[in-house]
């Protein structure tokens, strides 16, 4: 054979194999779908985390979005920066464990505010002894025990006072926190009450029954059980309950505890934009991952994105797909493969010219 037959066999050899990878490029997207790298989220995910030794807070995310997990619930616990707040974990708990919906899994005390709900307490109780005292009538050394016990209560809300009108006066210059002056008036506040107590005690014992005196009692009643629901709304909000059932987790660089709900798991699929018109919701997927060899999973897409991202130098959209994980092998973090299959759109020349013409051919 001729070295220029020669050459002409090796350049039609070239333009077919050139032409042949061009048409195999076209035609596996249609034969095969898409394959793409996948993220695996869990359904629900609760944790609780120490902002500072003041402030603590706790989020439940949902993992189902296209684009990430999304803030359903969240609560701030707050305390004032004085109080010796102590978090105590459940000690019979490890990461790993299963937790139920509503387990306990930490109590957060704080001793200012337990002292506080005590001297409520114990001023309600007053008020309730005063309301029964009225009604029996009193005797010389009742008298002189109230009134012994107004001076005193006077002395510690004139002693408390001082303090209130230094701490302000450093607040202004800065010396002292707004937490620490909030502190202090609200000290002078229960003082307050405990002086008006005791008046009313010592009005009480030196007067016989009257009604319009147990009522003004009652009143006094109503309004420390206010301020007793405020204190116990705090002090119940402190004990941490898990709101989903799921995996537990301990520690971490971000969170003291976090529960995983796993089953069903989600999966996070990038999507690139020259297919994302071929990815709809309800689309099946199906996926693999070395964390769990030999197992496909299957499940469908339940969310698409509609605003394109970058990811490593190019343009996705972002796609969720539920997948049912009853076993537990899927956990939250791990990665994998997808194959998306995609759904046929009429003939197939129509179609190759459509991916001439997209591809700019």
């Amino acid at each position: 054979m001729s070295p220029s037959r020669v050459t002409l066999v090796r350049l039609a050899g070239g333009i077919v194999a050139l032409v042949a990878l061009i048409a195999l490029a076209l035609l596996m997207p249609f034969l095969g779908g898409t394959r793409q790298k996948a993220l695996v989220e869990a359904a629900r995910t609760f944790s609780l985390v120490a902002v500072d030794t003041a402030q603590y807070t706790w989020h439940l995310r949902d993992g189902s979005p296209a684009k990430g997990r999304v803030l359903l619930d969240q609560q701030v616990i707050q305390f004032e920066r004085g109080d010796l707040v102590e978090l105590h974990l459940d000690p019979s708990l490890t990461t790993g464990d299963r937790v139920v919906e509503g387990q306990v899994l930490a109590v957060i005390r704080s001793p200012r505010d337990q002292s506080r709900l005590d001297q409520l307490k114990g001023l309600r109780a007053d008020l309730e002894a005063q309301v029964a005292l009225l009604g029996a009538g009193s005797r010389p050394e009742e008298v002189t025990r109230v009134e012994r016990e107004l001076h005193v209560a006077e002395r510690l809300r004139d002693s408390d006072q001082a303090l209130l009108d230094r701490v302000r006066i450093l607040a202004a210059s800065g010396a002292a926190s707004a937490e620490e002056l909030e502190a202090t008036e609200h000290q002078v506040r229960v003082r307050d009450t405990e002086v008006t107590v005791a008046r009313a005690s010592v009005a009480v014992a030196r007067s016989s029954a009257r009604p319009e005196e147990i009522e003004s009692l009652r009143a006094q009643i109503v309004a420390l059980d206010a301020e007793i629901l405020e204190v116990e709304t705090r002090l119940a909000a402190s004990v941490i309950r898990s709101p989903i059932s799921g995996i537990l987790e301990l520690g971490g660089s971000a969170a003291e505890v976090r529960v995983y709900t796993m089953d069903p798991a989600y999966l996070r699929i990038p999507i690139p934009e020259a297919d994302r018109h071929r990815v709809s919701v309800g689309d099946p997927v199906e996926y693999s991952t070395l964390a769990a060899p030999g197992h496909v999973f299957t499940g469908t897409v339940v969310d698409l994105s509609e605003d394109a991202s970058n990811l490593n130098g190019l343009q996705v959209f972002w796609a969720s797909a539920e997948v049912p994980n009853p076993d537990l092998l899927l956990r939250s973090g791990m990665t994998g493969v997808t194959h998306l299959r995609f759904d046929d759109n009429g003939p197939f020349f129509l179609r190759f010219w459509q991916e001439l013409l997209r591809y700019g051919l």
